[in-house]
């Protein structure tokens, strides 16, 4: 009776919150743990943020999520290059369908260029008010639209180290980290990316790559350079250092390309979504990573025991 009084009330104060548009504060406050990468741990860019926020929003948010997916598909609003939270669609579906134009370019003697695109904190930088004005014009409004606009607003977060915390500082833009609907609100802020483009664009929510035949370098230059334009005009920056090129093909002219007159790296193998792609479309070198990976972990497995009887 306990839990169904307390389930009753919290239903209640969920309905109210959508019906009005509002959210309490306590609701818009995340506590971010920084987890260390790699590097000199005195390098405060060598950690990733890991926000946690609370479990009753995030219980609310899943049930908006799954009503608003469901309109999204049905209504096309999700572009067929995005490959993030559409049934159907998913990592392996992403790289399935580019390793098949890959390897058809190559089977038809021809060469390829991968462009591989990196967002600087993409889902950092997305600025509400213009993210507001998409969802607008994707249908979303009424209600809901101002739930999703109290949402994004007056956040806070405390930063948690050695159980100590900091002073509570605001989050000035970006969809909240952490949450069941930030991605999906990234992925709609950047739906019109690959609107009129003349070469193949495949996304997975802010991991972004373009191809063609390399004999059509300047189609994908010009695609680029709309590419670019797109991410001024809607203030999510590319990081032009972590922007790589693949050139896949025998004879291939490995031909240069430029963003606003700096030249991007070239790279003879690229991690794309997990997976190792080589210049030469040979698994070898993802089989010897993974191999690797997985001597460490036995490694550290062993050691962990005084005896391990591997019979």
């Amino acid at each position: 009776m306990f839990f169904v009084t307390n389930q009753a009330k919290l239903c209640s104060i969920m309905n109210h919150s959508l019906a009005s548009g509002e959210l309490p504060n306590d609701w818009k406050t995340a506590i971010v743990k920084p987890i260390f990468k790699r590097g000199d741990k005195f390098d405060p860019l060598n950690y990733r943020p890991i926000s946690l926020t609370s479990v009753i929003v995030k219980i609310l948010e899943s049930l908006i999520f799954d009503k608003l997916i469901d309109f999204l598909v049905t209504t096309n609003r999700i572009p067929e290059e995005q490959h993030r939270f559409v049934p159907g669609r998913s990592i392996v579906s992403n790289l399935l369908c580019c390793l098949e134009d890959w390897t058809n370019i190559i089977d038809a003697n021809k060469a390829a260029d991968i462009i591989y695109l990196d967002f600087s904190k993409a889902f950092d930088r997305v600025p509400r008010r213009r993210l507001l004005y998409k969802l607008k014009h994707n249908g979303i409004n009424g209600s809901l639209l101002n739930w999703i606009e109290s949402f994004l607003s007056n956040r806070t977060f405390k930063v948690c180290v050695n159980n100590s915390l900091s002073t509570s500082r605001q989050v000035m833009s970006g969809v909240p980290q952490g949450s069941v609907l930030g991605p999906l609100l990234f992925v709609l802020y950047t739906a019109d990316i690959g609107y009129n483009l003349a070469s193949t664009v495949m996304m997975y929510a802010d991991d972004l790559k373009l191809y063609g035949c390399s004999n059509n370098n300047s189609v994908l230059s010009d695609v680029l350079s709309k590419i670019y334009e797109w991410s001024k005009i809607w203030l999510i920056p590319l990081n032009l250092s972590k922007c790589t090129v693949l050139h896949l093909g025998k004879n291939n002219p490995k031909f240069s390309y430029r963003i606003n007159n700096v030249f991007l790296s070239n790279s003879d193998s690229c991690i794309d979504l997990g997976v190792t792609i080589s210049s030469t479309l040979s698994w070898t070198e993802h089989i010897n990573r993974i191999v690797k990976r997985a001597n460490q972990v036995f490694y550290l497995i062993s050691k962990s025991f005084v005896f391990a009887d591997l019979s």
